[in-house]
C-alpha cells in the first residue's frame, strides 16, 4: 500500500479509494493518513469485521458501507473513480502488486535465501498470489535464489470461484472466464470474495510455479486457527486457511511431510474479535475470591 500511495501522490492525486472486506480498507487509510491525503473506503454492509472497520474510522477514512458484495464494489470504482477524481489502491492497480511482493524478499531473507519446497498463501482478491509470483521470478530473474517453490492457493469452501475454475482446468473441462460464486459467504470475512479481480495473473503464476489450489471449509479454519493462536502467534480466521490447507495437501499427499513448507499470515489476531469468541465460547472463570484460590492452589 505504500508503494501504491507514494506513486498517487507523485501523480498528483488526493483523494484515494478502494473497495474492501477490511484489510485493505485499514492500511489506506493509515498510509493516507501519513501523506496528508483524504482516503475514501466502500465496505460491504455484512459479512466484515468491525474491527476493520473501525481501526479504518480511526486513521481518518470516510467509510461508505454498500447493499453489495466486494466485487459490486469493484465494479463501481471501474466505472467512477476517474468521475470522482479517486486513485484506486484496490489489487487491479498494479503499483500494488509491486509492493505486495516484498513479501518474498522478506521470506527468502529470512531463510538466507534458501527457498522452501512450498509456499501456501490465502486466496481472496488474490493480489497476494499474483504478488508471490512475482516476487518469486523477480528474485529468480537476478540470480538472488537458485530456484522457485511450487506455490498453493487456499480459499474458503464458501468463497472458492478461483480453486473452481483450477480444477475445472485441471480436470480438462477448459474454459476461459472464471465462474464468479455470486453470494460468497465464510467466517474468514477478509476471503468473502465471490469474483476476485487478479484471478488471471494469479492463474498465470500458478501454472508457471506447478501450484496447485485448495478449498477449506469454516470448521477446518477454525481447527486450524485455533492451532496458530494457541502456538503464540495468533491470526485472524482468513490467515487460518493455509495452515487449515496444508493439513488437506499432506492428507491428499500433494504435500510430503518432509518437505520444508513456508504458511503466510496475512491478518493478526485482533483483526476478528467475533472469531475469537466464536472459538471459545467458555470465556473468563469467575472468581468469587482471589485470595482463596492462591491459598487453595500454592504449594
Amino acid at each position: 500500500m505504500t508503494v501504491a500511495v507514494s506513486h498517487g501522490l507523485s501523480m498528483g492525486y488526493r483523494h484515494f479509494n478502494c473497495t474492501s472486506t477490511g484489510n485493505t480498507s485499514s492500511s489506506l487509510a493509515m498510509y493516507a493518513s501519513w501523506a496528508g491525503a483524504n482516503s475514501h473506503v466502500f465496505v460491504p454492509d455484512h459479512s466484515v469485521s468491525m474491527n476493520k472497520v473501525i481501526q479504518t474510522l480511526a486513521y481518518g477514512a470516510q467509510v461508505y458501507t454498500f447493499d453489495g458484495t466486494y466485487d459490486d464494489g469493484i465494479r463501481y470504482l471501474e466505472q467512477e473513480a476517474d468521475v470522482l477524481g479517486y486513485y484506486v489502491c484496490n489489487s487491479v492497480n498494479p503499483m500494488r502488486i509491486e509492493g505486495q511482493k516484498s513479501i518474498i524478499f522478506e521470506i527468502a531473507h529470512q531463510l538466507q535465501w534458501h527457498m522452501p519446497d512450498w509456499i501456501l498463501v490465502p486466496g481472496g482478491a488474490l493480489s497476494n498470489a499474483t504478488a508471490l509470483g512475482k516476487g518469486l521470478f523477480d528474485l529468480f530473474n537476478v540470480g538472488l535464489i537458485d530456484r522457485v517453490p511450487r506455490i498453493a492457493i487456499i480459499q474458503a469452501e464458501g468463497a472458492s470461484p478461483f480453486h473452481q475454475y483450477a480444477q475445472r482446468q485441471r480436470t480438462g473441462k477448459t474454459t476461459t472466464k472464471l465462474e464468479p460464486v455470486p453470494s460468497p459467504s465464510t467466517i474468514a470475512s477478509a476471503l468473502n470474495i465471490g469474483n476476485p479481480p487478479s484471478w488471471r495473473k494469479a492463474y498465470r503464476y500458478l501454472t508457471q510455479l506447478h501450484g496447485v489450489t485448495a478449498a477449506v471449509s469454516d470448521e477446518e479454519i477454525m481447527q486450524a486457527k485455533m492451532v496458530i493462536d494457541a502456538s503464540g502467534l495468533g491470526c485472524e480466521p482468513a490467515s487460518a486457511v493455509t495452515v487449515a490447507g496444508l493439513r488437506q495437501l499432506i492428507h491428499q499427499q500433494v504435500i510430503d511431510r518432509n518437505e520444508h513448507v513456508v504458511c503466510i499470515l496475512t491478518g493478526h489476531l485482533l483483526k476478528d474479535t467475533d472469531a475469537i469468541a466464536q472459538s471459545y465460547p467458555l470465556g473468563f472463570q469467575k472468581l468469587d475470591s482471589l485470595y482463596e484460590h492462591l491459598a487453595a492452589n500454592l504449594p
